[in-house]
């Protein structure tokens, strides 16, 4: 029995959490990077502005090489006030530090546009998952930035510096603009976004997805926060329309259309012969793989993007190493120690999970071909001015702290406003960071009792001299340098709370345990889910089926007996994960059509009532 479940029935990502730090026992970082010390390439107070100068002044001398006593936010500051016209690559060791630099690069920056993340996959290497969707369509982004010129600065980590992504060719032929009037065959175009990754349903309802009705194609171009409508009249391209996510109605005319690709992955003509060749090879070999090769062979001439298929994307399309493909930016690397660090374990982990894998589910892409070499990444470091985070000397040296003594103890504001007044009266810049115009109005209130008085500014560099300013946007810390007269301070850091990116990364970790599934990166072949009409199913993948003249993709599962349910990619939402309450009890499927379903349900439901009420009786007796 075949199943495609239609609109009418229709309405995690896995990533670790890096709690720790990562094992620096593969790098000797106090014999690789010494602390900068004079003698080291650092670089002490000179000129007018103090500390800061001195760095901005080193930063046009070649020759230095090192900026030591910095904080993380005050990095930031000085790319955004020196390089704000260049093309940099900004390298930390692990996400959470790139976030918490990409944000405060964002907020120092006169043109905050320009800041790009360049993420890592959100899973460990060769966990059988794909990457989520967001973060593949993140480096597309960038590279396709980073190929039209202009200023630009990419933040980035080691893993992310290291693993492959498509060459410029490649992604070339999976770009293009599109504008009303120009000569386009429907067709072809549909063709072309199935190419680049599109998911082909019945409504374009997430990013990189498409469908078609008539001479319309809607289309929700990645990167793109809401979907456009394509308007055919013949070959020729009638207009174009942004559209309301929710409603789908027309919003705004458009004069021009940028299509980016959707996944790293192609699986056109091309690829499909380049995969063909290489698992030829890779067999021949390594003397294994023959099943495994004849199966992946057949879901990518099905058309299906398989769960971990990027695991595969060296055979599909020529790639780069991001190291040296950012070769010629200019490049700062925060505690380079910790960078080749990271990346040394994640060479080491990526070659241990794979080899751990049995051999048909092992791919045969090797972790060598899909990573690329600590040397590159090597390369990239020795050319850039390394920087190195506050040290007890560096401190002292160079007058740049953090903004840890600004946080209030308790309820007691007074000795932080004191903390404030004297930097104010030794005429230093004080800017205090706020997420928006309610907390910039509460702050004003809660300083004025203690004397002092707030500006609002807009442009955090070019707050003046001897004011306490209040600026509303995203800063993660800040940095105080009595010497340069600088100061900015998180209203985080002054009431403790964790801010946007703290609540961001709960979100993730709570993602990890909620049981919907939102991204087809959280599935992989042989999953056991729940469908909320059908109960629990097997995932089998995505299929690409003929649907009233055109091909759409569909999740396909499988129930008690092999019946098979078609759900359209984009209606994700009617799937939960299953976790049996006994993890090593086996799974029993149900029957498609829901009655067994409901039958399960109903004494799950009776247990829980029965529980309940044993509950009430146990609290009655205590009463009594």
């Amino acid at each position: 029995m075949l199943k495609i479940e239609d609109s009418v029935h229709a309405q995690h990502a896995d990533r670790t959490n890096r709690a720790s730090k990562l094992s620096r026992g593969a790098v000797d970082t106090a014999r690789a990077y010494p602390t900068a010390t004079p003698g080291h390439g650092a670089v002490r107070s000179t000129g007018p502005e103090g500390p800061l100068q001195g760095y901005l002044d080193s930063a046009k001398d070649a020759e230095a090489r090192g900026w030591a006593g910095l904080p993380l936010d005050a990095v930031a500051f000085l790319v955004a006030k020196h390089g704000a016209e260049d093309r940099w690559i900004v390298a930390v060791d692990d996400e959470d530090r790139a976030e918490q630099l990409a944000r405060a690069l964002a907020f120092f920056h006169p043109r905050p546009e320009v800041v790009c993340r360049f993420p890592a996959d959100d899973g460990r290497p060769y966990d059988g998952f794909g990457a989520e969707r967001s973060r593949v369509q993140d480096r597309l982004r960038t590279l396709q930035r980073l190929d039209v010129g202009g200023p630009i600065v990419i933040v980035a980590c080691a893993r992310s510096l290291l693993q492959r992504v498509p060459d410029a060719a490649t992604r070339k032929r999976g770009t293009r603009v599109i504008a009303p009037g120009e000569t386009l065959d429907r067709d072809d175009l549909v063709r072309w976004l199935g190419d680049c990754g599109y998911l082909s349903a019945p409504s374009a309802e997430v990013s990189g997805s498409f469908a078609v009705r008539g001479d319309v194609v809607d289309v929700w171009p990645s990167g793109v926060p809401r979907p456009v409508r394509i308007d055919f009249f013949d070959d020729e391209i009638e207009g174009l329309r942004s559209l309301d996510p929710d409603s789908g109605r027309p919003i705004a005319k458009l004069s021009r259309l940028l299509l980016l690709p959707a996944r790293e992955e192609r699986i056109d003509g091309p690829a499909l012969d380049r995969m063909t060749a290489h698992l030829e090879e890779a067999v021949r070999e390594q003397q294994r793989g023959l099943r495994l090769r004849r199966r992946v062979l057949e879901e990518l001439r099905a058309g299906v993007h398989f769960s971990a298929v990027g695991d595969w994307l060296p055979f599909l399309v020529p790639t780069d190493v991001p190291a040296e493909r950012f070769a010629g930016l200019q490049a700062l690397v925060f505690e380079p120690g910790d960078v080749m660090a990271a990346a040394n374990d994640l060479l080491r982990t990526a070659r241990q999970r794979w080899e751990a894998l049995e051999d048909e589910e092992r791919p045969l892409v090797t972790p060598d071909a899909r990573y690329g070499s600590l040397a590159s990444l090597q390369a990239l470091v020795d050319g850039a001015r390394r920087v190195w985070s506050v040290t007890a000397d560096a401190a002292v040296q160079y007058g740049v702290k953090g903004t840890d003594d600004f946080g209030v103890r308790g309820r007691e504001l007074g000795p932080t406003a004191g903390r404030i007044d004297k930097l104010l009266d030794k005429e230093v810049r004080v800017g205090i960071v706020v997420d928006n115009e309610d907390r910039a109005d509460a702050l004003e209130q809660l300083l004025e009792p203690h004397g002092l008085r707030t500006v609002r500014a807009g442009d955090p560099l070019t707050l003046e001299r001897g004011k306490l300013s209040v600026v509303v946007g995203d800063l993660p810390r800040g940095f105080v340098s009595v010497a340069s007269r600088w100061a900015f301070i998180s209203a985080h850091v002054l009431f403790g709370g964790h801010g946007r990116a703290h609540r961001e990364r709960l979100e993730r970790i709570h993602a990890l345990f909620e049981s919907e599934v939102t991204d087809l990166s959280q599935l992989k072949l042989g999953d056991h889910v729940v469908h909320k009409l059908h109960g629990v199913g097997l995932y089998r993948g995505i299929r690409r089926v003929p649907v009233g003249g055109t091909r759409q993709d569909f999740v396909t599962l499988e129930y008690r007996g092999g019946d098979t349910l078609m759900l359209p990619a984009t209606r994700l939402s009617q799937l939960s994960r299953y976790t049996p309450a006994n993890g090593g009890a086996a799974v029993k499927l149900d029957r498609l059509g829901g009655q067994t379903w409901i039958r399960r349900k109903g004494k799950v439901r009776d247990r829980l009532l029965k529980m309940a009420q044993d509950l009430l009786k146990l609290y009655a007796k205590r009463e009594l």
